[in-house]
Parts: C-alpha cells; sequence; structure tokens
C-alpha cells in the first residue's frame, strides 16, 4: 500500500492508503498460475540468466540475454515472455505487449500452461494500458481452455471491476473461491480490488468468509483479517506472540497494526527489527519510511525509501519511486523532487496523484 503525499508538508493522515495497485494484483498471481518454471530450469544459457537478471532486478542487463537469445533464433517463446516480463517491470507496456504477442505466436501448435502463463501476463499488459475490454477478451478465450482455474476468475474480476462490470466481477470473484476456498490470500486480494473501487464494505463480508474458515491454530491469518477489518487490537492480540517468536511476517502486520493504532515509535521498532534479519523485502522499507515521514525524519525517511528501490522488489516499487519524490519535498529539495516525479510519470503516466505533485512542482 502507498500513503498519498500532497504537496508541502501538511498532515499525514495514515488512513488515507493507496491500495497496491490492481495491476500488481494481475502480475503477482499471473507469475504463479502455469508453474511453467520448471521448463525454464532446464534450459541454459541467456535465459536462466535473463530470468536471474529480473529477480536482481537487472532489468537492462535481462534485455540483453533475451535479446541476444532472440538474435540467435534459440527458445524464442520463453526469450519472448522473458523480454516482455523486463519491459513490464521496465513499466513499458507497450512494448510488453508486443513481446508476450511474439512468444504466443512463437509457441506450439497446442496451448499449454506455458501459453496460459503468457497470456495472463499479455492480459496485464493490455490492463496496464488502459485496455481492459482486450484484457477481459483475453481471460475469456483462456478460460474456455482452462474453466477449473481460480486464479484466472480472480484475474478476470479485477478487470472487471475496474472495467466498472461490477456484477461480472462479483461472480469472477465468488467463482475463484468455490474452486478453492481455502486460498486465504485470495480473500485479502478480492478485499483490496473492492475497496479500491470503493466497494470496502461489500470487500469486508469476503474477510468475514474467510475469518469463518479460520481455525485456533491460524494466528497468522487472523491477524491479518483483523488488520484488514480494521480490528486493529485484534490484530496486535493475534500476532505479537508470532513475531516474539521470530515470525517475520507476523513483525510485519503487526508493525501495520500499531501504525493505524497511531504509536508510530513502535511500528518503526518492529520494522527495524524485521530488517535486523531480513533486508530483501522493499515492503517493510516503504513501512518504515512512512513512520519516519510521520515522525518528521525526513531524511531517514528519504533514507528508507532509497534502500527499498535498491532490494528491486517489484511489487512495491511503484510505492517505493513515489514516497521517495515525494520526500524530497518535505526536505526541500524541490529540484530533484521535479526530476523523480518526471521519472516516475515515465513509467506510471496514469498516477493523478503524481501528475498533481508535478503541476505544484512546476510553480515552485
Amino acid at each position: 500500500m502507498r500513503t498519498n503525499y500532497f504537496s508541502g508538508k501538511e498532515e499525514i493522515n495514515l488512513n488515507k492508503r493507496i491500495k497496491i495497485t490492481s495491476c500488481m494484483l494481475l502480475l503477482v498471481t499471473a507469475t504463479c498460475i502455469s508453474g511453467c518454471s520448471g521448463k525454464e530450469s532446464k534450459k541454459e544459457g541467456n535465459i536462466d540468466l535473463g530470468m536471474q537478471a529480473i529477480n536482481e532486478a537487472s532489468y537492462d542487463e535481462a534485455a540483453e540475454y533475451f535479446n541476444k537469445s532472440i538474435e540467435a533464433g534459440k527458445d524464442l517463446q520463453l526469450a519472448y515472455r522473458g523480454l516482455g516480463m523486463t519491459y513490464m517491470n521496465l513499466g513499458e507496456y507497450e512494448a510488453a505487449k508486443e513481446a508476450f504477442t511474439l512468444a504466443l505466436q512463437n509457441g506450439s501448435f497446442f496451448v499449454n500452461d506455458l501459453e496460459i502463463d503468457i497470456s495472463c501476463y499479455l492480459a496485464s499488459a493490455y490492463y496496464k494500458l488502459g485496455d481492459y475490454n482486450g484484457a477481459i477478451e483475453i481471460y475469456n478465450n483462456v478460460l474456455e481452455l482452462s474453466k477449473k482455474n481460480d486464479d484466472l476468475y480472480y484475474l478476470r474480476g479485477v478487470v472487471n471491476l475496474k472495467a466498472g462490470n461490477y456484477e461480472a466481477a462479483i461472480q469472477d470473484f465468488d467463482k475463484s473461491i468455490e474452486l478453492d476456498s481455502k486460498k486465504y490470500e485470495r480473500y485479502i486480494n478480492i478485499y483490496e480490488a473492492l475497496a479500491q473501487a470503493d466497494h470496502k464494505e461489500e470487500g469486508k463480508s469476503y474477510l468475514e468468509k474467510c475469518s469463518g474458515l479460520l481455525s485456533e491454530k491460524q494466528q497468522f491469518e487472523k491477524g491479518r483479517i483483523c488488520y484488514y477489518m480494521e480490528d486493529y487490537n485484534g490484530a496486535v492480540s493475534a500476532l505479537e506472540s508470532l513475531s516474539e517468536s521470530g515470525d517475520n511476517n507476523a513483525t510485519l502486520y503487526l508493525g501495520k497494526a500499531y501504525e493505524a493504532l497511531g504509536d508510530m515509535n513502535y511500528a518503526a521498532s518492529l520494522y527495524e527489527k524485521y530488517i535486523k534479519t531480513d533486508e530483501t523485502n522493499g515492503e517493510v522499507y516503504n513501512q518504515l519510511g512512512l513512520c519516519k515521514l510521520n515522525m518528521g525524519d525526513y531524511e531517514t525517511a528519504l533514507n528508507c525509501f532509497q534502500k527499498g528501490i535498491a532490494t528491486g522488489d517489484g511489487e512495491v516499487m511503484q510505492e517505493l519511486l513515489f514516497n521517495e519524490a515525494s520526500s524530497y519535498e518535505y526536505v526541500s529539495d524541490f529540484s530533484t523532487a521535479k526530476t523523480k516525479f518526471s521519472e516516475y510519470l515515465a513509467k506510471y503516466p496514469n498516477d493523478e496523484t503524481a501528475k498533481r505533485e508535478m503541476d505544484f512542482l512546476e510553480t515552485r
């Protein structure tokens, strides 16, 4: 999640959160649909090196490896798929769409798991370009071949919701849960998608369904559900002992709960505790940075966001880049803030909040 910081050093409202972008939900889930990584692991050379570079957020290097494979005419489907993934991470969605289309054109005559995986990436590119009908059409076609794939119904539901097809979205979400009722992360994802679309109360009904399925032993899941239900004291109660025993996931959500309760100092200490054992999670740096901003420690906040960016964590990269640019405003470095927001908008041109920030900075 990304806190929305507006121009000037005004009071920061912790309750004004921008949800994880729906495209991130699409992209993250799409990578898990086909399980095609087994095919990649058998390949040697440029494909493996390119995928490794993506994992390390070395996107220019990744593109070089995939292009070498393409120039050599080898492993074209995987090479174009990898190139498309690279472009998605760089925010170059038109180029990503072209690469995924070429990946499908270089596939086998028969549709297999890899083609389904690539199709979902292609739908994500359409989604990011604002072509919701195009994305829905892709999911419709894939679902004709994979009618019991709960991930696909969820993904189509997210796009339907964004396209304003609320009833169709609910049908897709319900079908997704019907096919796999124990995928607890799915209930939270549906809640976030609905909350982002101004259907928060409807989203909470999915959290309540999930809560009713949990056993007493599932304290982490209970804590997360309490957090999203805005029962922050309940979240603390469920997560505190887990955090004390060294569960980093519990520590992260415990920190978020204390943030929501207004205890920035303790929340920050929890995020710092997490980082001592794991420096690879960009979300933790983002949350710590938000705490430091709320505490008025702008320089430290900026440093946190930059460390988060350095992790290459694609799931929160947009939030980190936005918050880094905002932090430069807070330290009164408006020239750098303008440069950072310009770079940000080149990657995320549809972010209206960032556009308003640029308008403000143009007047400085």
